[in-house]
């Protein structure tokens, strides 16, 4: 420091400019009148005195990273200093070697004996530039691993297919030929555990392909609802097999045709509805779909697949969308999987521009939403328009759960019917006082419903019970709705009605 200028610095001052960990040094003008322990250091000069001998341009380059000559930089962090008392910006410094290094630059008007000074502070950034370029190596190497990863995965997973197909085949074929009980439970052990490590192959390769990229959508014409129905088809015997109510709901005046890509549309839900079904032993799991028109060709599909089965711990919702997560410790053991499932959802869901939620209670169930942009078909033809209150006459509902009586009687009353829903039987007079009755195989016997009469009777039968439902009621039904009831089957049932009235 000169001689001259300490007497511009209070002591308090002058102790936390020497001090001071970064370069600090002192202009009066554009000349330099004070540098402190660190900048001398900082610029490799011998002294303070060495260092304010020299002119400011000593320690700049003619120009800047962007190739801005440095002596403009300056001039106008100068004149927005005199607006603001305080800047701060990048800078590239040199030091009195030629040397140049990266650093952060803060001007501060200060008063120095009635006179206006900047102090100039030097933040060196070579070591914080160092280490973002290793943290940024690091996550390239990381990367160029996770892609080779990926990589192998996909491949290996789809050779893996190949055979997997060909022991699951003739596993199957020897079902059908063996008679022995021990043999064939062997052969459907192996014919089980196939079917599983099928099913863990091809997560790993959708999840694979999803992370090295090679995943793209093929958006295709679409019937949106028999999409759903399809899923529900698949899966419904499932749900029945454990005595669980499975229900498809659509919003009515929902748009039908779309131009998505239905095979990425089918795997979501089907992952869905698959662990809703895994994981409820009683009650329902329900699938509804309802959209929001965004724009004359545009809609925003909502799919939302609830049960009521173990339910999710709120601490855990935010684990399970992760690879191999599983909300408990003991349910691989208890129910099976290999936790990439909804890892999948999210990523496809993303990649149409969507996203996946889940609201749960432990004990009660789970709510699963996905939520995807979808454009509209062209020439998708517009929802029928609803039918006049009581314009299809009056509809008895006897024997449905209560979610299915509540949803029939919704759909019902939209398509004109009049609904009452029985406690224990139809009305003697059932058969002609109403236009439609609808009850429960499980209580469509003898006797339940009337034999003759211009009502239309319908029963909703579990599609791995029709065989025993038709034995039972044999020909006192008219129509037969599969639960969960599809768009045909309910189209066969108002056709069966107005043609009746």
């Amino acid at each position: 420091m000169e001689d001259g200028t300490e007497r511009l610095l209070a002591p308090a001052f002058r102790a936390l400019f020497e001090h001071s960990p970064d370069a600090s040094l002192v202009y009066l003008g554009t000349r330099m009148v004070a540098a402190n322990r660190a900048a001398v250091r900082l610029f490799r000069a011998k002294d303070a005195t060495d260092l304010l001998a020299r002119h400011p341009s000593e320690l700049a380059p003619a120009t800047q990273e962007a190739g801005t000559p440095s002596t403009e930089i300056i001039a106008y962090n100068n004149r927005m200093l005199r607006r603001q008392g305080q800047r701060r910006f990048p800078w590239t410094a040199r030091r009195l070697d030629g040397s140049t290094f990266p650093a952060e630059v803060t001007l501060t008007m200060v008063d120095l004996d009635n006179e206006e000074a900047t102090l100039s502070i030097v933040h060196d950034l070579t070591a914080q530039r160092r280490h973002e370029e290793e943290l940024l190596d690091a996550r390239n190497r990381a990367l160029a691993a996770a892609q080779a990863r990926s990589e192998f995965l996909a491949s290996t997973s789809h050779e893996i297919r190949t055979p997997m197909g060909s022991i699951i085949g003739f596993s199957e074929l020897l079902e059908t030929m063996e008679s022995d009980p021990t043999k064939l439970d062997f052969i459907q052990t192996i014919s089980r555990a196939g079917r599983q490590l099928l099913g863990l192959i091809n997560d790993i390769l959708d999840l694979s392909k999803l992370e090295a990229g090679k995943v793209t959508l093929d958006p295709q014409p679409l019937d949106m609802r028999e999409a759903m129905e399809d899923v529900a088809a698949l899966l419904a015997p499932r749900a029945g097999m454990k005595g669980v109510d499975f229900i498809l709901w659509w919003t009515p005046g929902t748009p039908e045709g779309v131009v998505a890509d239905g095979l990425r549309l089918r795997q979501m839900v089907t992952n869905l509805v698959g662990n809703a079904i895994k994981f409820t032993d009683q009650g329902r799991v329900e699938v509804g779909v309802t959209a929001e028109l965004e724009g004359p060709n545009l809609a925003r599909f909502r799919i939302t697949v609830e049960d009521t089965g173990i339910g999710i711990a709120a601490d855990k919702l935010d684990r399970i969308f992760g690879r191999y997560e599983q909300a408990e410790a003991g349910t691989a053991a208890r129910f099976g999987g290999s936790g990439l499932g909804l890892s999948i959802v999210r990523q496809l869901a993303e990649l149409m521009g969507g996203a996946v939620q889940v609201e749960s209670t432990p004990g009660t169930g789970s709510r699963f939403t996905i939520e995807v942009p979808v454009v509209l078909a062209p020439d998708a033809a517009p929802p029928p328009m609803p039918v006049p209150a009581g314009g299809r006459g009056r509809a008895l509902l006897l024997g449905l759960t209560p979610r299915r009586t509540e949803l029939m009687t919704q759909a019902l009353q939209n398509e004109g019917f009049s609904v009452e829903v029985m406690d224990a039987a139809f009305p003697p007079d059932a058969g002609n006082s109403a236009t439609l009755l609808v009850v429960d195989w499980s209580r469509a016997v003898d006797g339940t419903l009337p034999a003759s009469g211009r009502a239309v009777r319908a029963v909703v039968v579990l599609r791995q019970r029709v065989e025993e439902a038709k034995s039972q009621f044999g020909a006192i039904c008219d129509v037969t709705l599969l639960a969960p009831v599809q768009r045909d089957e309910w189209r066969a049932l108002l056709t069966a009605v107005d043609d009746r009235r």
